[in-house]
């Protein structure tokens, strides 16, 4: 793979962007990054370790402040129901062909991005969606790690907007050391080298996305959830028309 002066820059914001939103929102730093990294990447098992890695450290770094928030219980029913599907999305990131890979991770990011434009919320949605939808999520949280609003949707019914983010921090760091060990067991590159200049380009967007997080726990924001489902649509239009020429 060719690190162009455009690739490198390119990625640099895209990681920026997943540090930010991840620490801002408590979810959707992988999937609404991949957008913006597929325009020039096109192998998503090159991403998904080196997001695994960031997600685990940052997630970490915030938890040892924020582990009085945690909800157990809730984390022991959905890791029973999400590792199952999740494994199954492990093996098939192993095995699918990058033209699927790249298939499916568009297809869940333009749902969500339209979710975002037509303010649909899944968490008003009847309560027998919530095992179908998380075994979706888990599926897709195995495969790219984009997943994680459908795991939000359902966690959103359960917990208190303060035990949000940091529930779902522990269920990310496990499952991506879930995920980093099954790669490495099966001689997946890590892609660890390019953390020296991917990793402070999160960091960054990390620090922004916690002084963002204070301010939406107090606030309600579509318009900023339906300006950002329309970038994520353009995006992925854009990738999608690259591909194809």
């Amino acid at each position: 793979m060719e690190f162009t002066p455009l690739v490198v820059v390119v990625l640099i914001l895209a990681f920026w962007w997943s540090g930010f939103v991840r620490a801002g929102l408590g979810f959707g730093g992988a999937g609404l990054m991949y957008p913006v990294a597929l325009l020039v990447i096109d192998q998503v098992v090159f991403l998904v370790p080196i997001i695994c890695v960031q997600l685990m450290l940052f997630s970490g770094v915030t938890l040892i402040r924020d582990h009085p928030r945690i909800n157990w219980r809730l984390l022991g029913l959905l890791f029973l129901v999400l590792i199952p599907p999740f494994m199954v999305g492990v093996f098939d990131l192993i095995s699918l062909a990058d033209e699927v890979m790249l298939g499916i991770v568009y297809a869940v990011v333009i749902s969500y991005s339209l979710g975002y434009i037509f303010n649909l919320n899944l968490g008003r949605a009847a309560k027998w969606l919530d095992f179908p939808v998380l075994l979706v999520g888990g599926y897709v949280s195995g495969l790219s790690l984009a997943g994680a609003p459908l795991i939000a949707a359902v966690a959103i019914r359960h917990l208190p907007r303060h035990q949000m983010r940091a529930s779902l921090f522990v269920l990310w760091w496990v499952l991506c050391a879930v995920k980093l060990s099954t790669l490495y067991a099966y001689d997946v590159d890590l892609q660890l080298r390019h953390q020296l200049w991917l990793l402070p380009s999160a960091l960054i967007g990390h620090l922004m996305g916690m002084k963002l997080h204070d301010k939406l726990l107090q606030m309600q924001t579509p318009n900023f959830f339906r300006w950002m489902g329309l970038a994520l649509l353009c995006l992925s239009l854009a990738g999608i028309l690259r591909q194809w020429l």
